[in-house]
């Protein structure tokens, strides 16, 4: 008995921590874009402007309605997750892919040297692939050797080397330094 009593103070601790998340999540919901920038929170400031952006373009359904600044957040976002969700190879020969030359000049753009440098390592030979999707898949399967399947792995070792707060932190920069284009 005095087992389930603990686990039942603990899930009843729990849950009260995940409503406080919940309520400070749809408080920050609402805030504008200028009191979002306010926060002292790096974490939260991105994350919601990384909501809002892919709200605004519908989870990519219409980058056109991004201005340049946005648009460069949105690319370099949808890249850090797709390399999170699978790795280089992953990333670029998916749906995401087809942005992968406007990602790579987002990337030189929030001046993510460490990922430019790796990208460089390891697909600066395939910058004339097609943005098409099937028409990319044929080209990639047919410069893809074991040898380049080794350079990618490595390549994604070094991804998963980096602190997680490396694009975060990054993104806030960015972010901030051109606080009036995300208004």
């Amino acid at each position: 008995m005095k087992n389930f009593l603990k686990r039942k103070k603990i899930n009843k601790d729990a849950s009260k921590i995940i409503a406080d998340i919940i309520k400070k999540q749809e408080e920050i919901e609402k805030l504008s874009n200028e009191e979002l920038l306010k926060l002292d929170d790096e974490n939260a400031v991105v994350v919601n402007f990384n909501l809002r952006i892919n709200k605004k373009c519908k989870d990519e359904e219409n980058l056109s309605v991004l201005n340049d600044f946005e648009k460069v957040f949105y690319l370099v976002s949808a890249f850090e997750t797709g390399i999170k969700d699978g790795g280089f190879e992953y990333f670029f020969l998916e749906e995401k892919g087809n942005y992968f030359k406007e990602t790579i000049n987002s990337l030189k753009e929030m001046k993510l040297d460490r990922i430019l440098s790796i990208y460089e390592k390891v697909f600066k030979k395939f910058e004339d692939a097609k943005t098409d999707y099937d028409l990319r898949k044929e080209y990639f399967d047919k410069k893809i050797t074991d040898s380049f399947e080794e350079k990618i792995l490595r390549a994604d070792e070094l991804f998963l080397e980096l602190p997680n707060s490396y694009f975060e932190h990054i993104k806030y920069e960015y972010i901030k330094n051109n606080e009036e284009k995300f208004k």
